[in-house]
C-alpha cells in the first residue's frame, strides 16, 4: 500500500510541473541534506531532508517521512508525511498522511488528515491560504540570495 502511494505521489509531481507538457522538472532535497534559510521555487518539490527556515513552492510540495521543516511552509498544494514545526499556508489542498507530525497552524482551502497523523495547532479552511498575505507567491531565489547546505551538520548527525 505504501509503495503504491509513493508511486502516485511521484506521478502527481510530474503531472503538475509548470513547464512544457511532459516535463519532469522537480526539485529534490534528498534525505540527509540540510538547507538553512529561505528556499523558494516555481517548480514542484520533494523534500526528504531538512529545511531550517521557510519554504515557498509555486506548485506541489511533497514532504516525505524523513522530511523536516522548522519554519513556515507556503505552497499551492502539499502532501506531508514528515514533520513541520511552523505555520503552513496552502492555496489548494493539504494532505497529512498517517506519518505526518505537524506543530503549528494550517491555513488552506481543503484539508485531508489520514488516521495516525499528528496535528497540534489550529486550522482555518475555506480560503486560498492565509488571509492577508500580500506576497504569498514569492519569486524563486535569485543568484544574489544564498541557500546554505551544511555538510558539518550532516557529519554531526551521522556520528
Amino acid at each position: 500500500m505504501a509503495l503504491m502511494a509513493k508511486k502516485n505521489q511521484q506521478a502527481t509531481l510530474k503531472r503538475n510541473s509548470k513547464d512544457s507538457p511532459g516535463a519532469t522538472n522537480v526539485n529534490i532535497i534528498a534525505d540527509g541534506s540540510v538547507v538553512e534559510g529561505t528556499f523558494s521555487t516555481s517548480s514542484d518539490t520533494r523534500l526528504g531532508g531538512r529545511i531550517e527556515g521557510d519554504i515557498r513552492v509555486d506548485g506541489l510540495l511533497l514532504i516525505t517521512e524523513s522530511g523536516v521543516v522548522t519554519g513556515s511552509v507556503r505552497a499551492d498544494s502539499a502532501n506531508i508525511a514528515g514533520t513541520v514545526n511552523g505555520e503552513i499556508s496552502i492555496v489548494n489542498k493539504v494532505l497529512l498522511t498517517s506519518s505526518a507530525n505537524i506543530q503549528g497552524h494550517i491555513y488552506t482551502d481543503r484539508l485531508v488528515i489520514e488516521e495516525g497523523a499528528s496535528f497540534n495547532g489550529e486550522c482555518q479552511m475555506g480560503h486560498k491560504g492565509k488571509p492577508n498575505l500580500p506576497n504569498f507567491a514569492q519569486p524563486p531565489i535569485t543568484d544574489g540570495e544564498r541557500v546554505k547546505i551544511s555538510n558539518e551538520q550532516l557529519a554531526e548527525e551521522h556520528t
